[in-house]
């Protein structure tokens, strides 16, 4: 409407600005290792840790840190269950999908589970890259389903454009931008989304969207989280102290001016959208500018990192667990291969070949990107490394 169309010329540079942002949408996986969450332990878990420092004069620093260490995985082992009874959820029935894993393997190939099917797959570390991946806890056969990831559980840019707050808002920059300023409504949506949970409790669901607080608590929101290191969390400084030299230079520096203009101009709308702050508490409204920029950075790292391509509305999208797969860009390396539906939208995951059982869900996050591009995109260099 008209006023929401002054209230945002108000706001936005230049909507062209967005452009010419060319954000490759293959995904990448290595990043799982949730952060720190205090030093809490029984006491008798204290009691023998105490213990061990006496009797080897461990440094005490190690002590703690081997504490921290203990609730991390634990937090995050807690962060990826719920996150798995989440994408088996029946958004229609709001019911649990009931196949088993031997189920689906025994009503063959050829026949699809129900929506929200994870088959015999477990979280562990990743023997492939950093952070956790998924494993096989039984063996399969080649073109057996593995997941069925329902189109509700897939974070896209449809959601953004229904969302009761900024849906107007989303859609007027991706009317007036190019792919960029689509990237960048899905990566405002994402933070406005996360800072919701983080200030309020609780993502807002909505008649159409559902809420996103399994699938938000294990991404990445700051360097190193989950093993997720990326370019777009350097500063200019560092950049040119990295990677001055580089044949990377150009393109990082690119990409993250690009994304500094989109950290910019979401940041305004996160800050001073009237219709926005209605929802939120407006006697505690975020002001924190500092966090909100890094917040909408750590956004645009995960949808470069981790997201798939929508041809369906030419963007990108977030697909949980699917996008905990590691990468394996050899020949024969890749052993799942997903495919969205067109009909229904929903993400299915199948074996490529056999597998056995412990073995590593792997994919190929693009066999077309240059070393230093894929380092852009994915925050590492692909292959043997020293």
């Amino acid at each position: 409407n008209n006023y929401q169309c002054r209230k945002l010329s108000t706001m936005f540079f230049p909507c062209q600005t967005f452009a010419m942002m060319l954000l490759p949408t293959t995904p990448q996986k290595q990043q799982e290792s949730y952060p720190a969450f205090g030093l809490h332990s029984p006491p008798r878990r204290m009691k023998a840790l105490h213990l061990a420092h006496e009797n080897q004069k461990m440094p005490l620093t190690k002590v703690f840190a081997g504490i921290q260490e203990e609730g991390e995985r634990s937090n995050r082992k807690a962060f990826m269950n719920e996150l798995i009874q989440w994408v088996q959820e029946n958004e229609e029935s709001h019911e649990t999908n009931k196949d088993s894993p031997q189920q689906s393997l025994e009503r063959g190939a050829a026949v699809p589970p129900q929506p929200g099917f994870v088959g015999p797959l477990s979280i562990d570390t990743s023997s492939h890259g950093q952070g956790d991946g998924l494993f096989v806890t039984q063996d399969v056969s080649q073109n057996d389903y593995l997941m069925v990831i329902p189109e509700t559980k897939c974070m896209s840019l449809e959601y953004a454009w229904e969302d009761d707050e900024l849906g107007d808002v989303f859609c007027f920059l991706t009317d007036e931008g190019g792919p960029g300023a689509r990237t960048a409504a899905l990566a405002g949506f994402m933070a406005k989304e996360w800072l919701q949970i983080q200030y309020y409790g609780s993502s807002t669901g909505g008649s159409s969207t559902p809420k996103w607080d399994p699938y938000l608590r294990v991404l990445p929101w700051k360097e190193s989280d989950r093993g997720q290191e990326h370019m777009l969390w350097w500063t200019h400084e560092k950049v040119e102290e990295l990677l001055g030299d580089s044949f990377a230079y150009d393109e990082v520096l690119n990409t993250l001016n690009e994304v500094d203009v989109a950290v910019e101009n979401l940041q305004t709308i996160l800050l001073h959208d009237p219709d926005l702050h209605k929802a939120w508490d407006p006697d505690n409204l975020i002001t924190n500018e500092t966090e909100m920029d890094h917040t909408i950075r750590s956004a645009f790292v995960s949808i470069l990192s981790r997201a798939f391509e929508d041809v369906s509305v030419d963007c990108s999208k977030l697909v949980p667990l699917l996008d905990m797969v590691q990468h394996d860009g050899s020949v024969g390396g890749a052993n799942v291969h997903h495919e969205t539906i067109p009909s229904s939208g929903n993400v299915i995951v199948k074996a490529m070949r056999d597998m056995e059982a412990g073995e590593e869900l792997l994919i190929n996050y693009s066999s077309k990107l240059k070393p230093h591009q894929f380092f852009t995109v994915f925050g590492f260099i692909p292959g043997e490394t020293s």
